[in-house]
């Protein structure tokens, strides 16, 4: 099931950049976050310790984080920009 995840992982950030990539930084930040998350679940497959609990889950989770909130604030910069435009 993992290397289902893995792949969904590099599809979806093959797509995104190749697609949306016009779309600005957002678009950066998730593709990588994207790729990262697959080459982490496919280095889950292939080791024989858990990547997804302990210290290694905790990494992962504080990744997956940061990449969050540098989504919101690049996000809600946009959406700033874009309204002062309109004005």
């Amino acid at each position: 099931m993992g290397y289902l995840y893995t792949v969904m992982w590099f599809m979806m950030a093959l797509l995104l950049y190749s697609k949306f990539k016009n779309e600005g930084k957002i678009v950066y930040i998730l593709s990588g976050y994207f790729l990262f998350a697959g080459v982490w679940w496919f280095a889950n497959q292939l080791v024989t310790t858990d990547l997804m609990s302990g210290t290694y889950g905790l990494i992962f989770r504080g990744v997956s984080v940061l990449a969050l909130i540098a989504l919101i604030f690049s996000f809600f910069g946009k959406k700033k920009h874009s309204e002062s435009e309109n004005k």
